[in-house]
């Protein structure tokens, strides 16, 4: 989900209650708001970072690789 819809992710999740659905986004906030990978740009390379609570609690498994290659801001 881009920054425009950054507030709508709290909906998305609440439409798919139940199912395994994998949230991506591209902005500041999104992983508070439920986003399972969030891409960002740190040092002129694009990386993600990871929502492992969010992705458990939806029953998405994340490999060990993806997660080992998170960052963290």
């Amino acid at each position: 989900m881009s920054r425009k819809n950054a507030d709508k992710i709290p909906d998305v999740i609440e439409m798919f209650d139940g199912e395994s659905t994998l949230i991506v986004s591209q902005c500041d906030d999104c992983l508070e708001n439920g986003s399972h990978f969030n891409f960002v740009v740190q040092e002129n390379s694009l990386k993600y970072e990871l929502n492992q609570p969010a992705a458990d609690a939806n029953g998405i498994l994340i490999g060990n690789k993806l997660i080992q290659f998170a960052v963290n801001r």
